[in-house]
């Protein structure tokens, strides 16, 4: 079987039936994407441009549904008509779970890192106020204090490994997500004010761009066919 188009929107289409015959939690595009990896259908040879996301919206499947969560830009489902209203339920829930939580897939990586790193004891970390949001592991210098902020033990996850954050378990988000909440208040920041913006159509490449400072965003080389890769992948 070649890698063209309709070949690949049936291999799609037989996925994601086979997923819903499985399993009851959502498909994300981005698990999709990993399977035709593997099984060397994905990305079409000789094509520079476009999606996963895109080729399945244009092909206008009724079978093949792209449904997306308004409040967290990364967490892209696919299904088929048969399982439609039970995915956009799973997505309705994911909004009262998090009400007005901290979007964490928009915060920036370096900033998460800080509350996941692992520390000696119930010693504090500290984060730069400022990008990138390097973290301390030491007392800052004291002409320095002001520059960054305090974490305390009780509001940190250590050891855990952020990577893609959608992929964390829903407990897990949600943990995460309530000991920055709580961080927050207690020291008057408002995480909102440090989201990194993102697009409709914001992809891997992009966002990781978006998650360095200027200065290394200035520096930063990456090889075609990785920036290839990353361009595609939601």
């Amino acid at each position: 079987m070649t890698n063209e188009p309709q070949n690949i929107i049936e291999s799609i289409r037989a996925i994601v039936s086979e997923h819903y015959r499985k399993a009851s939690a959502p498909l994300l595009l981005s698990q999709l994407g990993k399977i035709l990896k593997d099984k060397g259908l994905w990305p079409i040879a000789g094509t520079a441009e476009g999606s996963l996301r895109k080729l399945i919206e244009d092909t206008s499947d009724p079978e093949l549904i792209i449904v997306r969560d308004p409040n967290a830009a990364a967490y892209i489902v696919v299904t088929d008509s048969a399982n439609h209203d039970k995915i956009n339920a799973i997505i309705a829930d994911r909004k009262k779970i998090s009400g007005d939580l901290i979007d964490l897939a928009r915060l920036p990586k370096s900033f998460l890192n800080a509350f996941c790193v692992r520390q000696e004891g119930v010693l504090p970390v500290f984060l730069s106020k400022t990008q990138p949001h390097e973290y301390l592991l030491t007392e800052p210098q004291p002409e320095k204090a002001e520059e960054f902020w305090r974490i305390d033990a009780k509001y940190r996850l250590p050891g855990l490994r952020i990577g893609n954050i959608e992929r964390l378990p829903e407990s897990i988000r949600r943990v995460l997500n309530q000991k920055i909440e709580r961080w927050s208040a207690d020291i008057g920041v408002k995480p909102d004010n440090l989201y990194v913006a993102q697009s409709r159509d914001s992809n891997a490449l992009s966002r990781l761009f978006a998650a360095q400072s200027p200065e290394i965003a200035k520096k930063l080389l990456i090889p075609a066919d990785i920036a290839l890769l990353l361009s595609e992948h939601e």
